[in-house]
């Protein structure tokens, strides 16, 4: 819990986000691809568009056995956060915004008897559902996605990030890694490359002083370039700190 004093010294407005995902399936032929646990690249929009909410199980229903309730987080086209909360209607989809541009998370409110969710549970787009932007896989409960917008009248600090390579496999395998900033504008600047492997499993940075700069509709990510061997899994984290402007 943060108390007054540490939001004044912080800074007015102070919230610090701790984001972490996961791509369990990076293959040699399907690079480059972000690490949200969806796989693939990950949909970025410059504008809003209308999105549902859907589940690819008839057991994610407001009175079913799997997820009943989700809390959704997500962004307008002017950066502005919004935060619902969904009544599940199974594989159904459920309206979520006429105006979403990015959801930075999704998670799993209440449950029926198998206490997660039963199903893929994604925020797609209304024209033909066949567009993912956001995602819970099966029994995660919420989202792994290293991926974060800097809101609406805020800028960030981040001041640590990690990536972790996680197979285990003869010869050594490699993963060629990119943490990036994408600017409101759609332009993506590297801000920090690195090769993990099975003989080199993560690498992680700590900002002593200072840190990756955030403004207003930036947004922060995890991108795999290449790996060595089909199945990849990578994990990804990093930590950022919002104030306001």
């Amino acid at each position: 819990m943060i108390g007054n004093g540490d939001q004044g010294a912080k800074g007015k407005g102070y919230k610090p986000v701790n984001k972490y995902g996961a791509n369990f399936d990076i293959g040699t032929a399907t690079t480059p691809e972000t690490i949200w646990s969806h796989g693939g690249v990950f949909p970025f929009l410059d504008t809003g568009v209308s999105v549902d909410v859907v589940s690819s199980s008839i057991n994610d229903t407001l009175l079913g056995t799997g997820a009943q309730q989700i809390k959704i987080t997500y962004y307008l086209t002017d950066n502005t956060e919004a935060v619902e909360i969904i009544d599940m209607n199974g594989t159904t989809p459920v309206p979520l915004s006429d105006d979403y541009k990015i959801s930075t998370r999704i998670k799993v409110e209440s449950t029926g008897v198998l206490n997660t969710n039963d199903g893929e549970i994604n925020i797609v787009d209304r024209a033909t559902g066949l567009i993912v932007y956001q995602s819970v896989e099966t029994g995660e409960g919420q989202t792994l996605s290293a991926v974060q917008i800097c809101p609406k009248g805020k800028k960030g600090l981040i001041k640590k990030h990690k990536v972790n390579f996680a197979k285990a496999q003869s010869p050594a395998g490699s993963a060629d890694m990119r943490f990036n900033i994408r600017a409101a504008n759609g332009s993506i600047t590297t801000k920090h490359p690195t090769v993990i492997s099975t003989t080199k499993t993560e690498d992680e940075y700590i900002y002593e002083i200072g840190g990756i700069e955030m403004e207003e509709g930036d947004i922060a990510y995890w991108q795999c370039l290449s790996v060595s061997a089909n199945a990849t899994p990578i994990l990804a984290r990093f930590d950022v700190e919002f104030t306001d402007v």
